[in-house]
Parts: C-alpha cells; sequence; structure tokens
C-alpha cells in the first residue's frame, strides 16, 4: 500500500519526487499493490515497478475510487469502490481532506484481504491517529497535526482552510532543524493570524529564534517561545482565541499530547 509520495527524508531517499518514489516503489514484490493519487511522474514509477515485478496496481482516480459526501468534526462520510465493489455512505472518524484518499487504501487492502464489508465499516468507524488533523480540544478548538514536510503542510493548510474557513488561527509551530522548515512555513503561516515559533525538548529542533529567517511575507502576529509549555500558555492566555493549531514536527505534537494529558489528569 503507497500511500502520496511527496518530498521527506531526501538525504536517504533522492532529491527528486522520481528518486524518492523508485525507492518506496521496491515495496512492491507480490501480490496486489494499492496506490494513492501520485504526481504524474511518480505514478508512471510504480507502474513500471508493477510490470517489472509482475503485480497487479490498482490507483487511485484509475482502478479505485472515493467521494466525499460531507463532514463535521465528528468525523466524515464517504462513498468508495473499486473493480467489483462498492462501500457506500462509509462514516470514518479521522478528520482531513486528505483522509478520504487513505480510507480508500484501507479499505480496498482489507478487501484483498478478505475483510468482510461489515467489518471494514466497523474498523472505519473506530480508528484513530493520534496527532494526524486530531482535535484535542474543543473550547477552545486545539488541532495536533504532525506535518513535518510541505506535503504534510499543505494537506494540513487544506484542511483548516475547508473545516474553519474564515476563522482566526493560531498557530503553535515548530520544526526540526533537518527538515524543510521554508517549505513547511510557507503552507502553514500565511493562514495564521498569530504565529508562536517554538522548540520541543530535543537536540534534533531547531531554535525558535532561526525560524524567523524562513517566514514569508504574512501580517500575522509573530511571537516566539522557548518551549511548548510556554507556546501554550501564550496560546490559551488570548482572549477568545477560537482555533490553535500545534504543528510541524511528530515529536512536537507528541510533547503536546503528554503535556496535555498530564493537566487532564491534575484536574
Amino acid at each position: 500500500v503507497l500511500s502520496r509520495i511527496d518530498y521527506d527524508h531526501e538525504a536517504y531517499l533522492g532529491r527528486t519526487l522520481a528518486l524518492i518514489a523508485a525507492e518506496k516503489a521496491a515495496i512492491i514484490r507480490s501480490g496486489v499493490a494499492f496506490a494513492a493519487l501520485q504526481e504524474p511522474d511518480v505514478e508512471q514509477v510504480l507502474i513500471r515497478r508493477a510490470a517489472e515485478v509482475g503485480v497487479p496496481l490498482a490507483s487511485e482516480g484509475r482502478h479505485l475510487h472515493v467521494t466525499a459526501r460531507g463532514f463535521t468534526l465528528d468525523g466524515q462520510r464517504l462513498d468508495l469502490a473499486g473493480p467489483g465493489w462498492r462501500l457506500e455512505d462509509v462514516h470514518c472518524r479521522l478528520l482531513g481532506v486528505f483522509q478520504p484518499g487513505n480510507v480508500l487504501l484501507a479499505a480496498a487492502a482489507a478487501r484483498e484481504l478478505g475483510a468482510p464489508d461489515e467489518a471494514i465499516r466497523r474498523g472505519l468507524a473506530t480508528v484513530d491517529w493520534p496527532g494526524r488533523f486530531q482535535i484535542l480540544r474543543r473550547d477552545p478548538i486545539m488541532i495536533l497535526d504532525g506535518a513535518h514536510n510541505p506535503g504534510g503542510a499543505r494537506a494540513l493548510a487544506a484542511s483548516l482552510r475547508a473545516y474553519f474557513p474564515g476563522s482566526a488561527l493560531t498557530l503553535v509551530i515548530g520544526i526540526s532543524a533537518d527538515k524543510d522548515q521554508t517549505g513547511i512555513l510557507a503552507a502553514l503561516a500565511p493562514l495564521a493570524s498569530r504565529l508562536i515559533l517554538t522548540a520541543y525538548r530535543g537536540p534534533r529542533s531547531a531554535p525558535p529564534d532561526g525560524l524567523r529567517a524562513h517566514l514569508p511575507s504574512s501580517n500575522a502576529r509573530v511571537e516566539v517561545a522557548g518551549s511548548l509549555r510556554e507556546a501554550l500558555a501564550l496560546a490559551m492566555a488570548e482572549p477568545r482565541t477560537p482555533i490553535i493549531c500545534v504543528a510541524g514536527s511528530l515529536y512536537l505534537v507528541g510533547e503536546a499530547l503528554a503535556c496535555c494529558q498530564r493537566e487532564a489528569h491534575s484536574m
């Protein structure tokens, strides 16, 4: 199963999407391969690899199809279809405009492995994915999303626009030093009315002050916090903050989860 391939770990996988795709396509060896909607050059790499090893390739947009019926903060309803099968009005708890494609791949792979349709429906209705467009609290709304590469940041930005159009956003962001800080901030900073630059605990985190140099032109108010705890306190102190989003690193999101869980236990 190959989800959408984008730039990440370039030092190990390659500097172009085609090279990254070639590395990831090596997982196609036997059975049936399922692939998300891809850039054209990535799709061609997957098609060639599947043909070389004689593995059928079912791709979103060609053989697999998903239609979104609608969404709320409690989940989304989808119609899923593949060659010879269809699942209508499937409820999935996962949020985000990028998740329908993931749900489609999961359902297609599960059917290939012999899972009954009812089991697939139950699984999708109860699945949980911490740290990926996760709504941690609702008053104010706090969203956690790893978004540790430009592709993930663009997906988060599209989801924020779709779920909260026109809402003021406080973005708490920390990024690893070896990640594409410019690309991540270019995708997310324009959405924010307030930016709080911070760092997670650990040597890989980029210094918050250093993130300033990677910010695109924006009307957002920019603040710096030396720790995530300080950043969250700043974000929560603002009166009438409708939406807080913590993003930029899975390490940062993990720290936010632990911090909020400790606070919940102490109440």
